[in-house]
Formats: C-alpha cells, structure tokens, sequence
C-alpha cells in the first residue's frame, strides 16, 4: 500500500540508500525477511570451509570456544559438569543419520534448567521447538554433522545493513553431568540435542555460559524468541474474565490464533497470574508455553488445543487433562494421544484456555518475507502537540496508510534506549 505524510509542512525530499541516514518524517520502504545477505552468505561457507579443514578426518574441535571452564564462564564442580562428551556419546543417532538430528525434535519438550538458571533462553527454545521448520531455519548448515560441527543463525539486528543475523559455528561436545546427559538444556526424552547445541551457540556469542544466566520472564523469553527466530513478537486479542459469555470476543480470540498458525508463526501463551485460580487447576502462573496444536475438531463442534510447558512441571488437571475420563479410543487414536503426566504436553478446550489463559503472542519467522516502512521523526517544538485534550494535538506529524486489500499490519514504535 501506500504510506504518506499527512504533515509535515515542507515536500518530502528523495532519498537513496547511499545518502545516509534518511530525513525526518519521510515514509522509508525496506523488504524484510530475505534470509541471509550475500555478504553472510559467503562467511558461511567460509567457516564451514575452515571448520571442515581443521577436522580432516576426524571431528572438529572450536578452539575459540573449547570444552572448559572458560566456556563454562564457572568451574565445573560449580555446574555439576564432569565430561563434554559428542552428540553420539549423549544420545543414540537417528536413524537418517547424523542429518537426521531433527526428526525427533517435534513434540519433545524441554526440562526446566537446573544447573544453569536460563529459562529465558530455554522457554524461547521450548516454544520454538513447536514448529519443526522454524528449529529447522535455525541450522544454517547441518551437513556436516559427520564431522562434528553445526552452524547456527541468531538475530543481530543492524539498522545500518543488511546483515543481520550472526553465523555461529559450534562443535557437537556438549557439558555433561555425572548421569551422562547435557547439564544444562536437555529434553524429557531423547530428540532435544538440538537445542543444546542452539544453547551452546547462544553461549559461544555471549562469551560463555555463565552469561546466560538469569530468571525467565514474559519480556525476556519473547527476547529469546526472536534471538533465535528474528522475528518481532505480537500480541494476539484475548478474553478479558468479564467477556467469557461474549461470543464476538470468543470468536476474535480464537480467530486471531487460527490465524497465527495459518501464517506459519510460533505462538506462545502465558498465564500472567493465578487468574480465576489457574494455579489450583495445574497451569503454572509466570511460565511461558508453547502452543503446539490449534484446530476445530469433531466435525467442528469442539475447538481443541494442544499445549506445552517444561517437562516435570505440573500440568493442566481439568477436562482433557492425562487424567480425565473425557478420552475416548477413537479420541486418542484421531489426536494421537499418549499419556505421559511428566512431559509438561497436555491438551485442553479452548473455552478453558480462555478463561484462564491471559496473553498469547505470534512471532514471525525472518525469513517470510515482509514491507516495512519506517519513519524517523520527533516531537519537537510545535511538533509536540500533546495529547487528544489539547487543540495543538493536530500539530503532531501524522500519517495516512492506505491499504488497497485486508493486510496483516504490524505498528511498532521503538525509542532510542
């Protein structure tokens, strides 16, 4: 569509990608979601080239960051790490191969962090981990696993170019404890490696992972989540406690996670507190979860959605919960459903999910292609007009989007930190 100034006073000039910084309050066109520019696309081969040398014939090693305490940022009896040991000392390989490191990723949930508090990252992880082919975009090159190595993408927006994703090759050895499996990220069964070494990357960029450290949070695990996707979260409508009878509220909500999935999003959901006594019915106020399946079911008389926590955490305990009557054999059969109480997976009624469920939001992949227009401007002078209350509100610069069809639109206004 288009997207012009309504004000300002002056007619807005041209500008070009080789003059600068662009003037204030002119309207600036940029295609997002190219994947990788040129320019990364040729360090990429460039590392893999230099990884591949150093292993010759046996596995590679990252010399810049090795299987120590200086990797660890602590030591290791304070970590409980006792061994670094390869992916195929961990875990039996797939049976595709070491190219096969994914096809058990779907579906498997991720353990709270013990030794290592990042649940930030690991929650994004768990979220991420929802849609196979968003983990599998997080691989810029797994072709080389035979040799020891992967590398990984994570999100570095630079304003001023093109390149903004960091390449991160890492070698497969990761911390272990004395039970033989990853001390940090680990899954509730096997089929979660990949996300110790997404983990182990995300430390490798930080310095180490000591850095990684620090409680979860709403805010820090949507940070985590486009880390590892690239793409700005958004907030889905929910159902206030008071519009649970309001059909046209119901109906938005479920509308706007349909439409999530459709779009091919990670969606996560969180219950901000122990609304309506959420706590008491299994649902972990705080916790970030990934919402794994949305859809309308049984001939579309029941809107059915399947969620994920962390594996061990108590898990939802009203209808359709692993210890509800309300399964029957065909149920089972047709959702492929399996009891498991500590998996942190469990299903429920999107009426339930309503009522005690209080922010969703969709991230966009970086990769699906987007229009982006941004204006720099500023409140200034007899710009600052105030708000609505005062006549000088319509001197604040203002724009007029026309949009010629029905547009997924996306405002964002970012401040200077």
């Amino acid at each position: 569509g288009s997207f012009a100034p309504m004000q300002p006073s002056k007619p807005a000039k041209q500008w070009s990608p080789d003059s600068g910084s662009p003037p204030d309050n002119v309207p600036t066109l940029e295609v997002l979601g190219q994947g990788l520019s040129k320019k990364l696309e040729n360090e990429c081969k460039e590392k893999v080239a230099a990884a591949s040398a150093s292993a010759g014939s046996g596995l590679y090693e990252d010399a810049e960051f090795p299987a120590s305490d200086a990797s660890l940022g602590q030591s290791a009896a304070a970590y409980g790490v006792v061994d670094w040991k390869r992916l195929s000392e961990i875990e039996a390989p797939p049976k595709k191969g070491a190219g096969g490191l994914l096809e058990r990723a779907e579906g498997v949930g991720l353990q709270k962090p013990a030794a290592l508090n990042d649940e930030w990252l690991l929650g994004a992880l768990n979220v991420v981990g929802g849609n196979i082919e968003v983990v599998e975009r997080t691989f810029v090159d797994m072709s080389h696993l035979s040799q020891g190595f992967v590398v990984v993408r994570l999100w570095a927006e630079d304003p001023n170019s093109d390149d903004d994703w960091a390449i991160v090759v890492v070698d497969d050895r990761l911390p272990v404890g004395d039970d033989g499996l990853p001390a940090f990220c680990r899954g509730a069964k096997p089929g979660a490696l990949w996300a110790a070494l997404v983990e182990k990357a995300v430390a490798k960029r930080y310095g180490s992972y000591a850095e990684l450290a620090g409680q979860g949070g709403g805010e820090k695990t949507l940070r985590g989540m486009e880390l590892i996707t690239g793409g700005k979260a958004r907030e889905l409508p929910m159902v206030g406690p008071k519009q649970l009878s309001d059909k046209v509220a119901m109906a938005t909500c479920w509308a706007g996670i349909k439409e999530a999935f459709d779009m091919n999003e990670v969606v996560a959901v969180r219950v901000d507190s122990n609304t309506n006594g959420a706590e008491s019915q299994g649902l972990v106020p705080g916790r970030t979860y990934c919402l794994i399946v949305a859809n309308d079911m049984m001939g579309g008389d029941q809107q059915m959605m399947k969620l994920r926590g962390f594996a061990g955490d108590p898990e939802w305990t009203g209808k359709w919960s692993d210890q509800s009557d309300a399964w029957t054999s065909r149920l089972r059969q047709m959702l492929a459903y399996s009891k498991d109480s500590d998996d942190g997976t469990f299903w429920m009624e999107f009426k339930d999910f309503a009522k005690y469920f209080t922010s969703a939001y969709a991230t966009k992949v970086a990769d699906d292609q987007w229009n982006r227009f941004w204006v720099k401007s500023r409140w200034m002078d007899e710009t600052a007009g105030g708000g609505p209350s005062y006549t000088s509100w319509r001197n604040n610069y203002q724009w007029l989007l026309s949009l010629p069809r029905d547009t997924q639109l996306t405002i964002e206004l970012s401040l200077p930190d």
